[in-house]
């Protein structure tokens, strides 16, 4: 059986919040600038009804496929689900990956994307990303890393991080970091020149993420060590090692919600932010082991 070329792929890991993943299926359909496209949403395991509704709202989409995870696998396990889908099916010219409460707001993303691949060969590019508070710098990170004990160093902040929090001193322990980050002009991406084109050191935001043949010659996805959390750092350090490039290209542009569906799980302060350390912890333990290894090899 022939597969199918297409020019994009897009999947889209769904989680709950069936109103953003429909504002995002339609944003697609609506700007992109290509008819041979295809959409794979992926339900991982929503608590609610969520996969009916698309799936009755979708169903008669030949461009849309809906696919249900039968448990919750996180980021990167989830996302891989849709690519491994498009490549059984379909042979795609590029695939972007998509967070639910990500919208489209230009009507050439394919032209822009393809532009830029013919210029820079990239493995994987990144947009410039509005968020409703009228920010455009989440991405790239300003952070870098340049060697294992930049990880370390990490993992080291979030461990503080937890055991403050766990033992109700999170306060103390985060006005002190916050201090200490100004004292040393650390502020998050503080006149980080957003609208130049960044080659190669660059950590993309995982919320829209472009990938290109060329790096789908030396992986099928993500890596699969993590349930959440630094999966950017991880794909970061992978394409780095390779020696392949990543790209942040602002002449792309999109619009981001923000944490939507982790906002409709209904645990709130002190709790919510104590399991998202401990996830944090957990990916920073799997980028350490991950760098560890790729030293090795090299």
């Amino acid at each position: 059986m022939n597969k199918c070329h297409i020019d994009i792929g897009f999947v889209i890991l769904h989680y709950i919040v069936y109103e953003d993943t429909i504002d995002c299926v339609d944003s697609i359909k609506s700007k992109i600038d290509t008819e041979n496209y295809r959409i794979v949403i992926i339900d991982n395991d929503s608590p609610n009804n969520s996969y009916e509704i698309l799936y009755e709202k979708f169903k008669e989409d030949k461009k849309i496929n809906i696919l249900r995870n039968n448990e919750n696998l996180g980021f990167a396990c989830g996302n891989n689900v849709g690519i491994n889908y498009i490549f059984k099916y379909f042979s795609p010219e590029f695939v972007v990956c998509l967070n639910n409460d990500i919208l489209l707001i230009q009507n050439d993303l394919f032209k822009k994307v393809s532009y830029e691949f013919q210029n820079y060969k990239f493995s994987v590019m990144g947009p410039m990303i509005f968020t409703s508070d009228g920010r455009c710098d989440s991405s790239p990170f300003e952070k870098k890393i340049n060697s294992l004990h930049d990880v370390i160093k990490g993992e080291r902040v979030e461990k503080l991080f937890y055991y403050f929090d766990k033992f109700y001193l999170y306060n103390v322990f985060d006005k002190i970091y916050k201090i200490r980050r100004k004292f040393k002009k650390l502020d998050l991406n503080k006149n980080f020149p957003v609208y130049l084109k960044h080659e190669t050191d660059v950590i993309l935001h995982g919320s829209f993420l472009i990938f290109s043949p060329l790096y789908f010659e030396k992986f099928n996805g993500f890596n699969e060590s993590t349930f959440l959390y630094h999966e950017e750092e991880i794909l970061y350090v992978l394409t780095k090692f390779k020696g392949m490039k990543m790209l942040y290209s602002p002449i792309v542009q999109v619009y981001h919600k923000e944490d939507a569906a982790t906002d409709a799980i209904n645990i709130k302060g002190r709790k919510k932010r104590l399991i998202k350390q401990k996830q944090c912890l957990e990916s920073s333990k799997q980028l350490i082991k991950l760098y560890k290894e790729l030293i090795s090899e090299n």
